[in-house]
């Protein structure tokens, strides 16, 4: 019994990739099978680029820094903003939004972040 490649990947690699070139692996990209004239689309595969794509590696940046203002008027300058929403049992959620400007104080706390533009009204 013989297989038509064309049409089928081999019967030991069942997850193989069909490419223009043939069979593929999908773990190594080694050519499993070579075959000439491979008709991807009525396999519906896209074709495999041989090359891995490069990963994007993110910079870690700097700790923001914040300026609270307690409901008593005191002024403190902050770096870690969900230790001091534990410390003064508030949301870190809401105090976000108060530095977006969605709101204007969460439990008479405000808070702006340090070095920010401030929109005008």
């Amino acid at each position: 019994m013989s297989v038509d490649f064309t049409k089928y990947p081999p019967p030991w690699a069942k997850d193989a990739i069909a490419t223009k070139s043939g069979w593929m692996d999908k773990q190594t990209g080694e050519v499993l099978v070579a075959v000439s004239n491979l008709d991807l689309k009525k396999l519906n595969k896209k074709p495999v680029s041989k090359k891995p794509k490069a990963k994007v590696v993110k910079k870690s940046k700097k700790p923001a820094k914040f300026l609270v203002t307690h409901p008593d008027g005191k002024k403190e300058k902050i770096s870690e903003l969900k230790s001091f929403a534990e410390q003064h049992e508030l949301q870190p959620t809401h105090l976000y939004k108060v530095i977006s400007g969605k709101l204007k104080h969460h439990k008479n706390f405000k808070i702006s972040k340090i070095g920010a533009k401030t929109k005008d009204k």
